[in-house]
């Protein structure tokens, strides 16, 4: 459910889970191969044209 783009707290809740950290911790090895197309995605919103860090 997490590699779907399912909500980690939604997933827990249907898990049984008290807490999502719970999921989280027990299921994190699906997240590797994610940690790309989030990073592609912040790049591409980072650089969207008139994107300005605040300072």
């Amino acid at each position: 459910m997490l590699r779907a783009g399912i909500h980690p707290k939604i997933v827990a809740d249907m898990l049984g889970h008290p807490a999502s950290t719970i999921t989280l911790d027990t299921h994190s090895h699906v997240w590797p191969d994610m940690q790309a197309s989030t990073a592609a995605a912040m790049d591409t919103f980072l650089r969207r044209p008139g994107f300005q860090v605040a300072t």
